[in-house]
């Protein structure tokens, strides 16, 4: 008995080592979680009851249930492995946590992946085919069917594991939320981390490419806009005069949302690069996190899940750029004021 309370001692001080080394990225994760779950209940209100009706509502929504889940789900248990690293106490959680990371992240690829689709076809398409609310509504719901099929593998091989490590000269047991023990010697973490990022990597490289070509299309627009409004204040021709500012008008709502859409898939590609290549590292059988000190080890995790960041802050890039977001803001404010 003696020895077993010694042991949790141990254990109980490596962890709480650990846990003060990496205290600054489990608060920044909890800001991100709190801020998140606020501003995407927001979003969902507003779109759902304050917007009109229109395709790229129902992609606001579907994302920001998406930010939602990981902020109630991603984040939090997140959090709790940095806090019981050594000393971890729910494997079910250890495996919820682990299904929600991998599904929000491919959930988040295949969405946008569908709103870049949209934003091509309304810029460089726009006398073609376009998708509409109820498409929209469908290509979502299928996107979050896709993301969790290919998700069900992951709690199969994370789970909690039992094994020792040296701490003052003693080897002490712990418990973490690591690779199933029976696959931690094995390729198929990382042939399942390679399958995964190359279905991620397609709809990056799908929307690098349309999103050039997005931003090639907007720039010839502003040419023409140009050369119009030039053709407009050199002739008397009425027509010109009276279809233009109405012409400008739906370009600037159309490239608006582009940006905004723009903006969203940047940082997500950005971030969940960073995070495929160090998830290789760990999935790899050279784990490197084995060999990091403490300190680098929070550095590693702060990187590792950077991605976070686009759960929460979505909805401060509505709040800045779309228009009828910040109407709908003003209003809720007016009415809490009176």
């Amino acid at each position: 008995m003696e020895n077993i309370a010694q042991n949790s001692e141990f254990a109980e001080r490596l962890n709480s080592d650990i846990a003060k080394v990496v205290l600054p990225v489990t608060v920044f994760f909890g800001i991100l979680a709190c801020v998140g779950f606020l501003g995407n209940v927001l979003v969902l209100y507003v779109f759902s009851f304050k917007y009109h009706t229109c395709n790229y509502k129902y992609f606001v929504l579907f994302l920001a249930l998406i930010d939602l889940t990981s902020c109630l789900t991603s984040i939090p248990g997140e959090m709790l492995t940095q806090r019981f690293w050594y000393t971890y106490p729910v494997p079910e959680i250890c495996k919820a946590k682990s299904f929600f990371n991998v599904f929000t992240v491919d959930a988040s690829a295949l969405c946008l992946l569908l709103i870049t689709i949209d934003r091509y076809r309304k810029v460089c398409k726009r006398s073609g085919w376009q998708i509409r609310p109820k498409m929209a509504i469908f290509l979502c719901i299928c996107a979050l069917v896709l993301a969790g099929i290919v998700a069900i593998p992951v709690p199969t091989y994370w789970e909690v594991q039992h094994y020792s490590v040296p701490y003052e000269d003693v080897m002490v047991n712990v418990t973490s939320c690591e690779t199933d023990g029976s696959f931690k010697n094995t390729e198929y973490p990382l042939i399942y981390s390679s399958t995964t990022s190359a279905l991620i990597a397609l709809p990056m490289t799908v929307m690098a490419v349309l999103y050039f070509l997005i931003c090639h299309e907007i720039r010839r627009g502003w040419h023409r806009a140009r050369t119009t409004r030039t053709r407009t204040t050199n002739s008397a021709d009425e027509n010109a005069q009276l279809l233009s500012p109405s012409s400008e008008q739906e370009d600037t709502r159309i490239e608006r949302k582009t940006l905004i859409m723009f903006i969203f898939s940047a940082v997500f590609v950005i971030t969940t690069f960073i995070y495929r290549v160090l998830l290789s590292l760990v999935d790899s059988k050279d784990n490197i996190l084995i060999n990091l000190s403490d300190g680098q080890r929070a550095v590693y995790l702060f990187f590792f899940r950077l991605y976070f960041i686009h759960h929460a802050t979505n909805p401060f890039v509505y709040a800045f750029l779309d228009v009828h977001f910040q109407e709908a803001l003003r209003e809720m404010i007016c009415r809490i004021r009176n």
